[in-house]
């Protein structure tokens, strides 16, 4: 079994195994979190992605980009799926509703206890990686390619 190689950073939980970011994060319950940028969508998919969470339909986060389809916000729900009600799947809206409470992402990372420096190293391991991710902005489902 391969080693764990834990990385501290400033009041993050970013951690490494086998030479892979990974993240603890906590389900909110009926709690979203508003997108308007495509920058802060690539991010909280790499957040998402790290933390083990899917799409409702089990794909990746980072192989989606549904920011792009000509809206000014979405909501993605913060770890359970309003739908099923599944921990570690998740889906998005491009309304707010009133059984959610809607968060903006700053408050979603300080919750999680994800420092910038984490997300700084994140998003260095998926530009090295997986530069052409359909998350940043790219096709809106295509697969990532490495």
């Amino acid at each position: 079994m391969g080693q764990t190689l834990e990385i501290k950073t400033t009041n993050g939980k970013l951690f490494w195994e086998n030479e892979k970011p990974k993240l603890n994060l906590i389900p909110l319950e009926k709690t979203r979190v508003g997108i308007s940028t495509q920058k802060d969508y690539d991010e909280l998919m790499q957040v998402y992605e790290v933390g083990g969470w899917r799409w409702i339909t089990s794909g990746l986060p980072t192989s989606y980009n549904h920011l792009a389809e000509d809206k000014e916000k979405i909501y993605l729900d913060a770890g359970s799926s309003h739908f099923w009600n599944f921990k570690e799947f998740f889906e998005y809206s491009y309304e707010e509703d009133n059984d959610h409470h809607a968060i903006p992402i700053k408050n979603f990372y300080e919750i999680q206890k994800i420092a910038p420096g984490d997300l700084i190293k994140l998003n260095e391991y998926f530009e090295k990686n997986f530069p052409n991710r359909v998350s940043k902005g790219k096709n809106k489902f295509n697969g990532r390619v490495k």
